[in-house]
């Protein structure tokens, strides 16, 4: 059952809200269990869901909620964004959503020729429909007389050519599909994007890992909604991806202070200039070499010191280590398959590029991720550490509970990722580490406060997980937070009357994304907020209240306290109140009214 859709009632089983009840009152999916518990020995595996499978693909719950939702935010709107992180198959989810579509053609964007093509397979192998691709000689066909292909695929740099633009009709295609949409707002997107909508029924879909905290206010003029955020630390709870571990490296003589930022990264030229210089490639290679586990992907600044860093390990162990770049004479393409089909069957250990693994490649057997490039760019640094996230084949297949999956990752032969990030004089430059990447619902104080734990660390020659130090110190400040308020009490030697729900159940509120500001709270959670009778406005936005549903959702799951409940108990002096469970929560509320609403020295009796 998608999130989003109306509840009508409780399930009896899970407290779940379910548009539909049978007639026992169990959702659908509780009902199914039940099925199955009746039917299924008990060794046996009980599925959480029963999949969708569209062509050689099976939907994850997740992949299924979005696609549902995308549906639900066309329907409302003409442009949607979809952010989901990188290995959790966004090109799988978005040929779900073009299996279903009957509008019209699709024309499907990607940010560079050559993932065209893995777009075009994936596409095929979902729905069974080969794909026209419109690139170079290669050119679809938009004429009447023939038999056209729904879907066509290009790029950017073929589209946004006029004389190519000018070969298709807007008013034949209903929905256009934008891979990597962090980009669309550089004027090539919006040149492709207003010539599609001179259609007005076209319907446009954007894609991306992650929406750069820099274009997020641009990227809201662009999409009207966001129809389904699924970002990395999701997808590591839920055990789809592996945890990251994060160690700095400390590279004497590095000084970034006097290199420029070009918009909005460090200025290519002066960051190669300085990694380039052969001291810097040899510290690389030795920390390299001493620090990273398993097959190992390096990132470069330039192809020089891809060359030098590949050169150096080379020296210390023969034939461990090869480079590759996106320059065709330099490395042409099929040097460069050649390069990774070794690197895939294990025949070298240390693989480093230069801006060529960035979108696109899929090796899961990556264990070590080395950032010989220093960047300011979130989404830059998304994408790299993307390439290692994913675990080995068959870890978490057919494994239907969160648990039993990241049980599954912590036995397997890739327990987690590790992220060497090289540090130095940063100077004025804020340079984005992995917190940033998995603290993307934190506020900076949280995500300079576990970047500070991780560089505590690795000053002791450890590694850290990120997930624990973002945890730790968002506890540090809930505790901080809570001894504010009993100070605020004690001060003013009176009750306090607690109305802020956040405060009611003790949790933090998450950062807003600037695309999300202005957006009025969706309906469904709305609904759910009014059926459990908790306090909102629309002053609250979008985010804040969906993290209120989410939670009180999470409650009924747990048949913890309701929100008036636990409003009272904390008024009467009970801090812990919101880990209450329901019946616990009773049980104090009856004897406090016995005691004229006075907190007892002791809990009620059972």
């Amino acid at each position: 059952m998608s999130i989003a859709e109306v509840c009508a009632g409780l399930c009896r089983r899970c407290q779940f809200p379910a548009d539909e009840l049978n007639h026992s009152g169990y959702c659908r999916f509780c009902a199914q269990v039940i099925k199955d518990e009746t039917t299924t020995p008990a060794s046996s595996m009980v599925p959480a869901q029963t999949e969708t499978v569209i062509g050689e693909f099976a939907l994850r719950l997740f992949q299924e909620n979005c696609v549902e939702q995308t549906f639900e935010q066309l329907n409302a709107y003409t442009s949607t964004l979809i952010v989901m992180a990188t290995g959790t198959g966004k090109t799988i989810t978005i040929g779900a959503i073009i299996h279903r579509w009957e509008e019209g053609h699709v024309l499907f964007m990607v940010h560079r020729d050559e993932l065209m093509r893995q777009a075009c397979d994936k596409l095929y192998r979902m729905s069974g429909e080969k794909c026209d691709v419109e690139m170079g000689e290669a050119r679809a066909d938009s004429s009447i007389m023939y038999q056209r292909a729904k879907v066509v695929v290009t790029s950017v740099q073929t589209m946004s050519r006029r004389n190519r633009m000018q070969r298709f009709n807007p008013h034949e295609y209903g929905l256009l599909v934008i891979d990597e949409a962090h980009h669309s707002c550089a004027p090539s997107y919006l040149a492709v994007i207003a010539h599609f909508q001179q259609n007005p029924k076209l319907k446009l879909i954007g894609l991306t890992a992650t929406p750069d905290r820099a274009d997020e206010r641009a990227l809201g003029q662009v999409f009207q909604s966001v129809a389904f955020e699924y970002g990395i630390l999701d997808a590591i709870n839920d055990g789809w991806l592996v945890p990251i571990e994060q160690q700095f490296v400390r590279i004497k003589g590095l000084d970034l202070s006097q290199v420029r930022t070009t918009a909005g990264d460090l200025n290519q030229g002066d960051l190669a200039k300085i990694m380039e210089e052969e001291e810097r490639c040899h510290e690389v290679a030795s920390a390299t070499r001493q620090l990273a586990d398993g097959p190992t992907l390096v990132f470069a600044a330039s192809v020089r010191q891809a060359e030098l860093i590949s050169e150096i390990l080379n020296r210390h162990e023969s034939r461990s280590s090869e480079w590759i770049c996106g320059d065709a004479l330099k490395c042409p393409m099929d040097m460069r398959h050649s390069i990774l089909e070794r690197f895939t069957q294990g025949q070298f250990r240390f693989l480093v590029n230069c801006a060529i693994l960035l979108e696109g490649y899929d090796e899961p057997t990556i264990r070590t991720i080395v950032m010989a490039r220093p960047t300011k760019s979130r989404s830059l640094y998304s994408q790299i550490i993307g390439r290692g996230t994913r675990p080995l084949a068959g870890t978490v297949d057919g494994i239907a509970e969160a648990e039993d999956r990241r049980g599954s990752i912590a036995t397997s032969g890739k327990t987690a990722l590790l992220v060497l990030d090289l540090v130095g004089n940063s100077g004025k430059h804020k340079l984005i580490t992995t917190a940033d990447i998995l603290g993307g619902n934190y506020d900076d104080e949280i995500v300079a406060k576990a970047t500070e734990a991780a560089q505590k660390a690795s000053a002791r020659g450890e590694r850290i997980a990120m997930l624990d130090a973002l945890r730790n110190a968002m506890e540090e400040r809930k505790t901080a937070e809570q001894k504010r308020r009993q100070r605020v009490v004690a001060d003013a030697k009176v009750s306090m009357k607690v109305i802020d729900p956040f405060v009611v159940f003790d949790i933090m509120p998450e950062r807003e994304p600037e695309y999300s500001r202005g957006r009025p709270p969706a309906p469904w959670v709305t609904k759910i907020l009014d059926k459990a009778k908790i306090p909102w406005d629309h002053k609250m936005g979008y985010e804040r209240t969906a993290q209120l549903a989410k939670a009180q959702i999470e409650r009924w799951q747990k048949h913890l306290a309701t929100y008036k409940q636990v409003a009272v108990l904390r008024r009467a002096g009970y801090e812990n109140a919101s880990d209450f469970t329901f019946e616990q929560a009773s049980k104090e509320m009856d004897y406090l009214s016995k005691n004229g609403w006075r907190k007892p020295a002791t809990a009620a009796p059972n």
